[in-house]
């Protein structure tokens, strides 16, 4: 008997989650601040986190509100007048970082809900060269006051693709 639940135990753990990919970056987000991602496009090639020419994706922004727990996209830079198609995607629960979809999923929108353990996928397109950009979002927890334990930020780890 004992050895039927050991068997048991042994197989219905919890999953692993897969290890953060190379340049994850980990940012905690009080209300109102906001990811400024310093992406840029290297030439025609892939978004880079540290090319110095091109158009910064730096005021491509997600913007955290604790009042109402969500994430909010927004871009307002130098180059707005060349990016279009901004949106924030919801890809539900993963197990981290690593397990968010580096495909391009439905259901963009301005605004989603904050949600720990859920993974999210922000673009936007650069009119000019025509190319769409995108970076993977993890929310892996929220920040609570020391004093009022309620919610006063998340934390999220974020990186390009």
């Amino acid at each position: 008997m004992a050895a039927a639940a050991a068997v048991l135990l042994s197989c219905g753990g919890p999953e692993k989650p897969p290890p953060d990919p190379a340049g994850t970056v980990t940012v905690n987000l009080a209300n109102g601040e906001r990811i400024q991602p310093a992406v840029e496009q290297c030439g025609s090639g892939a978004p880079s986190l540290s090319c110095s020419t091109g158009c910064i994706w730096s005021n491509v922004m997600v913007i955290f509100n604790s009042s109402n727990l969500d994430l909010t996209m927004a871009s307002s830079s130098n180059c707005a007048s060349k990016y279009d198609l901004v949106g924030i995607a919801d890809v539900g629960p993963v197990s981290g970082l690593g397990a968010v979809p580096t495909s391009d999923p439905p259901g963009y929108t301005g605004v989603v809900a904050a949600q720990v353990g859920h993974g999210y996928v922000m673009r936007y397109h650069e009119s000019v060269s025509n190319t769409m950009y995108h970076l993977r979002l993890y929310v892996d927890g929220w920040l609570t006051g020391a004093v009022s334990g309620g919610v006063v930020g998340v934390r999220i780890k974020y990186l390009a693709f």
